[in-house]
């Protein structure tokens, strides 16, 4: 059974939480005690990334001269390049965390499985702890795991239905990207 952890322990043991958008850090935290309470240990292994990391992720995969076609489908990271929900702090991605079998370390995994044995895939839990909690919107693609294009299973992003060109204008014209609020400069 794993222990729900506190809000000061998933900020301590998740510090990419810290980055990301106001509105998205206390959906993450909270997304994270739920799949705990579920039995479903994770960590935040994902958060705000600057644009040059979200290019670099993105020419996984693909050739490293414009315009990057995919080579390897296997290896692609994202189909987003430059501006993505991640630049914007707006997205997070988790990983599911078990105990060793022959010691007490903890090992990051995103095999699927069972590991509680109630029945329930531990992605699937972890995807309906967000949406149950009405964090997280499967109608609006904010649980990768729902995409039928291009299933993200660890990913969530929490934009409401903003368009992303929306957010790179309100991004552009120093705005926030999530409200439209003018930023302080």
């Amino acid at each position: 059974m794993n222990e729900t952890p506190s809000i000061e322990r998933v900020i301590r043991e998740n510090p990419k939480v810290e980055l990301l958008h106001k509105a998205v850090k206390p959906m993450a935290i909270v997304h994270v005690q739920e799949c705990f309470r579920r039995n479903v240990a994770v960590t935040v292994v994902s958060g705000r990334r600057t644009p040059e990391e979200q290019h670099r992720l993105y020419l996984k995969g693909r050739d490293s001269t414009p315009p990057h076609e995919v080579v390897d489908r296997s290896k692609v990271v994202t189909w987003l390049d430059w501006f993505g929900w991640h630049v914007f702090g707006a997205a997070y991605d988790l990983a599911l965390v078990r105990l060793s079998t022959t010691s007490q370390s903890k090992i990051i995994t995103w095999e699927d499985g069972d590991r509680d044995r109630d029945g329930v895939m531990d992605w699937l839990e972890v995807a309906k702890a967000a949406e149950e909690c009405g964090m997280f919107d499967r109608k609006k693609g904010e649980i990768g795991a729902f995409w039928t294009r291009f299933p993200d299973v660890p990913h969530f992003e929490r934009h409401r239905g903003i368009e992303l060109a929306d957010a790179i204008r309100r991004h552009r014209a120093g705005l926030d990207v999530l409200t439209g609020e003018k930023l302080p400069a």
